[in-house]
This record gives C-alpha cells, structure tokens and sequence, in this order.
C-alpha cells in the first residue's frame, strides 16, 4: 500500500503525465498521483490516495478499443507464459530480407534475429527466447490508425535502432510494448509476458525512457529515484539510487529538487530512473534529446554494460548515423509498418538514408 497525493487545480497535461508515471511504477492509481510520502524530505502531501492492486480504468486518456475496452485497462495477472511458438513470430519469408538488408522494392514484416554468422554480443543470447515479439499490432487513437499491422521479433540481448520519420508510429509502439498504452489487436509478448493480459507483471522487468522525464519536481534526484526503487521493490533503494546518481554525473546535485534542473539533467536523471530495477529489457525513446557530449557518452557505456550482461534495448532514433554505430540491428517504421530492416553490420549509412528516402518520406 502507498500514499500518494493529489493536489488541487492541476493542468490536464500535468495530471496525464503523472498518470502515466504511476502507471510506470506500479501499474495501479485511480487518480492522478503527486508528490509520494518521502522520509527522505519530510514533506506530507496534503491529500492521501491508498494504491490498491485494482485494474486502471482511468489511468490513460479516455481511448476506447474496438472491443469496447478502454485503452489502458488491465486484464487479470497470471505466471508468465512460454516462449512464443513459431506461428506467433514473422514467418521466415517475411523475415528473409534482413541478409544485407531488405530490398528496398518491396515492405516487408521483419524479424531482428542474429544472421547465423554474427558473433553474439550475448553467447547465451540464442538459446534464450525473443525478448520482444510482435504480431500483427495494431493501435488507433479514436479514427486514426497508427500502427497498421507491425511484426517485429527483438533477440535477447540485442540492441535494436527503431528508426521512421515524425508520426510513423515509434513512440506509440513503445508505449504499447511499456504497457502504457493498450494494443487493440495483434500480439505482443516482452520478456515473455502478454502485454494485454500480464501487463502488471511485465512492468517490472521493463524500463521506459519517454519524452516526459516521469519525474517530481518538488522532490530532489535522490528522493525521485528512492521512491521509484520502492516502488519496484529494490533492495536497497537508497544505496541504489546514489550509486546510479553518480553514474549518470548527478551525485553532487543529489539534495536538488528537480525543478531546478536543466533538461538535460532531467533526462540524465530520467535515465537513471529507466534503469533504477536492472529490467530486462529497456525502451528509449530518443534517449539522447538534451544530452550533451559527456552525457551522451555515459548514456553509450551504460547502454554497452547492458548488452555484456545480456540486457535487451530498444531505442528510437533520428541520427541515422549514430544508429548504426550504436544497433546491432535497425528497422524502419513508415506510415504505420515495418518497412525496411537490417543487421547494422551489413548494411552502409547509404544504403539506410535511401531506405528512409524511398519509404520514410524526405531525407533526414
């Protein structure tokens, strides 16, 4: 049970965002959540609200599936399930083209699976099971479809680019893979839980790193991280979140309020929360906005110490060159599908801009 508070008067934006960040956490509040109950600073909110392990009928905004379900409901928890069986991943036709890269004549569904002859950053990696598995998914808001049938298979302890042109659909596929957002058909399995029906259990092994920060503001950097680590249930929460704070060069702005940081320093610190409980699997949308050199350096050995323990990420992108540098494999998403992908290997920056040409729209 957690104490949150709701204070008066919050703009709607504000209060979504806030929403979503409880939903993040612990996947359960009926309202809008503010500042948590904190030993740390001391501060009680004024207004208490107990979490209970009820589903969310209204932690999202107000999107109604073509079943009737609102977006964002919960179905009933269970174990996790099996790895998927062959006829839930792309078959291996529409898989064919990720050789060198898929021809750039036709779209095709794709799988991310390591060609047989690159090295595995991760040995174990192929006797594990997909991290990611997606099938046929498809989202609208209200009349507007955008994702329009995605197929996307992510190996365990890949690093996969998820590139595509501004409202193609990357950061809506994220959302839905968080759990932050409710597919309305298709299959999607993260780290071997169904997205739909697992979603409680699959929040805590998956971190997300979105446009909002999820963060505070009136509480410090550590008082943000302590409560997400409690959240989570992290052994050792504070310990956790000073040694994550120096990681991400935030140690001496530890006692700060978040309010006081640039944007920068809310995405370092957002970053450290993303990680805060070592997920399984970590999605990054556009993880370097506002980051400056040093910070993005930090951010590629943070990412580089994920793949060696066998970690799996997603990332959306829109340097087309840092993507191929940073990805074991990248993929095209354009007006709603999957359109090109390939093993960042075998495939040249040239051969990537003329695939975004052709399929994504204008050059970036």
């Amino acid at each position: 049970m957690y104490a949150l508070a709701t204070p008066p008067n919050h703009p709607p934006r504000r209060a979504l965002q806030l929403r979503s960040a409880a939903l993040l956490a612990f996947g359960h509040a009926n309202n809008p959540p503010d500042y948590p109950r904190n030993s740390i600073s001391g501060r009680a909110p004024t207004t208490s609200l107990t979490a209970s392990e009820s589903h969310p009928e209204n932690m999202l905004p107000a999107v109604t599936t073509p079943g009737g379900m609102p977006a964002g409901e919960d179905l009933p928890t269970s174990a996790p399930t099996s790895a998927p069986t062959p006829s839930e991943t792309p078959s291996a036709a529409r898989a064919g083209g990720l050789r060198g890269g898929t021809p750039l004549e036709r779209s095709v569904a794709v799988s991310t699976a390591r060609a047989p002859d690159a090295p595995p950053s991760d040995p174990d990696a192929l006797s594990r099971p997909p991290a990611i598995v997606v099938t046929g998914l498809v989202r609208a808001f209200g009349a507007k479809p955008v994702l329009r049938g995605v197929d996307l298979t992510v190996a365990a302890g890949e690093r996969l680019a998820l590139l595509g042109p501004n409202g193609a659909g990357k950061t809506t596929l994220l959302r839905v893979l968080a759990t932050l957002n409710r597919p309305d058909a298709g299959r999607v399995r993260v780290a071997g839980y169904d997205v739909a029906r697992e979603a409680a259990a699959l929040r805590r092994v998956v971190g997300y790193v979105g446009h909002q920060p999820y963060l505070y503001d009136e509480l410090t950097a550590l008082e943000n991280l302590v409560f997400y680590a409690r959240m989570y249930g992290v052994t050792d929460p504070t310990g956790r979140a000073r040694a994550l704070l120096a990681r991400v060069g935030l140690a001496s702005r530890a006692a700060d309020r978040v309010r006081t940081f640039s944007r920068g320093q809310q995405q370092r610190l957002a970053l450290a929360r993303g990680v805060l409980h070592d997920p399984r699997v970590l999605l990054l949308d556009e993880p370097e906005t506002g980051l400056d050199e040093a910070a993005i350096a930090l951010l590629d050995a943070l990412l580089d110490e994920r793949t060696e323990e066998g970690r799996t990420t997603l990332f959306t992108s829109h340097d087309l060159e840092r993507a191929l540098a940073r990805a074991d494999a990248v993929a095209l998403l354009a007006r709603g599908r999957i359109v090109y992908a390939a093993r960042a290997a075998r495939t040249d920056l040239a051969t990537l801009r003329q695939a975004f040409q052709r399929f994504g729209g204008r050059q970036p």
